[in-house]
């Protein structure tokens, strides 16, 4: 029932049903009349008179999509398909064992051909087998087939959770808009397979209802719930649900569910954290003071990351604007503490005094090899953690290797620990080694 007065009588007697979700689902199912001219006056009467408003959003969407040019054509030919290669899918479409089925899907993709599509729809008709249901569905929606809207909505009800979050997926893709208010229904639904393909299509539109959803969900009393919450957060990796990501783990009691929770917790920080840093990076590094001077106010809370502590302390010492080089003295000032707080040269180093020439010499070529090692790592962090370490040295002999290893560096945050490593270990006779780079910026 795809095709001409079967599928008008259809929609007629979906849109007369009582039932507002089952008026949506006709609604999509209109796109696949072939005339689109017995199609528009069923949506515009259900555009303008229908009681629901979730209902006349979607007719009207449908409306949209259905002047757009070629929507109500086929999936666009890719390799042409003659009578044996029809034949051919005919047979591997009803192979008895499910891998060959399987593959013959991945090849009608291949084609995507409108000589295939009547066989694709006849395999669903009788495929009994979940995983080769939900990949039949996959290529439906990859393949643009509009006409096959009305067997996929009717997929979003199926038992198989795999089956009906694939319907969901190509429904989306199929009708686009339109489709969503009919999904957004779904997200009473448990499974974690099909909240998370709803989640996913409401997502670029409604983002406040898609973090509403999982934010109800990760204070469930239900584990299931809660489960299905961890798996949705899993399946958008958006720093943006950090706090529901901490609910979820404050309410969890599954140990295993909890372990999960703190892994994809950590992972999601230090991705945002990323993102923060980089963005710090640029307004530190701006060429205007006050954006330079308001990015300190935020820098405060993340000087325990060494790329923004290194800027913090250019800043406070080579800044060339007066008022933003007092402002980065007193944020570098809540890093004394740390800093007076942490290993001092002395248990860094031997007792330089007790040395001989022989083994202080031996000593300072073992620290040039060894941070000639560090500061080439292609890790950033572990580049400027070494500069760091250079600093609480004080070892001169690191000087030449710092202005080397200058010449190559990428990082603005390394740079300003660099810089700020010469000066601060350099002396006065030391000003010709390193004054060609106090003026640098990046």
């Amino acid at each position: 029932m795809t095709q001409g007065t079967d599928l008008i009588t259809a929609v007629q007697e979906g849109l007369a049903s009582p039932e507002p979700r089952a008026r949506m689902a006709a609604l999509l199912s209109a796109l696949a009349i072939p005339d689109p001219a017995q199609a528009k006056p069923l949506l515009h009467r259900a555009a303008n008179e229908d009681a629901d408003p979730q209902v006349r959003h979607t007719a009207q969407r449908t409306i949209a999509l259905l002047e757009e040019k070629g929507v109500t054509a086929g999936p666009g030919e890719g390799q042409a398909a003659g009578d044996k290669v029809v034949e051919k899918f005919r047979e591997l479409l009803a192979d008895a064992r499910p891998k060959i089925r399987l593959g013959a899907l991945t090849k009608v993709l291949k084609y995507r051909s409108t000589k295939l599509l009547p066989l694709v729809e006849e395999a669903l008709d009788r495929e009994q087998v979940p995983q080769v249901q939900a990949a039949i569905v996959d290529v439906l929606g990859r393949l643009g087939a509009v006409e096959c809207l009305a067997r996929l909505v009717r997929l979003l009800d199926h038992s198989e959770a795999s089956v009906a979050a694939r319907a969901v997926s190509a429904v989306a893709a199929l009708g686009r808009d339109a489709a969503l208010p009919l999904l957004a229904l779904l997200l009473e639904r448990r499974e974690s397979q099909i909240l998370s393909a709803v989640l996913t299509a409401l997502m670029p539109t409604d983002p406040a209802r898609v973090f509403a959803t999982l934010d109800q969900l990760a204070g469930s009393d239900d584990e299931s719930a809660r489960s299905a919450a961890f798996h949705c957060l899993a399946q958008l990796e958006d720093p943006r649900c950090v706090p529901i990501a901490e609910k979820l783990l404050a309410k969890e009691t599954n140990e295993e569910l909890a372990e999960a929770a703190r892994e994809f917790l950590s992972r999601l920080k230090k991705a945002g954290e990323e993102g923060f840093v980089e963005q710090l990076r640029e307004r530190l590094t701006s060429l205007d003071p006050l954006v330079r001077k308001s990015a300190l106010a935020d820098a405060r809370e993340h000087l325990d990351h060494p790329e923004v502590r290194g800027l913090v302390d250019m800043l406070a010492q080579l800044d060339p604007d007066r008022e933003v080089q007092d402002a980065a003295k007193l944020v570098a000032q809540e890093n004394l503490a740390e800093l007076a707080e942490s290993e001092s040269v002395s248990a860094l180093i031997p007792e330089l005094a007790q040395m001989t020439a022989e083994q202080r010499a031996a000593r300072q070529e073992k620290l040039v090899s060894k941070f000639k090692n560090l500061l080439s790592r292609k890790q950033e962090r572990l580049r400027m953690k070494a500069v760091l370490k250079a600093k609480k040295y004080q070892e001169k002999c690191l000087l030449p290797l710092i202005v080397e290893k200058m010449e190559f560096e990428t990082s603005p945050g390394v740079l300003a620990a660099m810089l700020l490593t010469l000066a601060d270990i350099g002396s006065d006779s030391d000003v010709p080694l390193i004054s060609p780079y106090l003026n640098h910026r990046n």
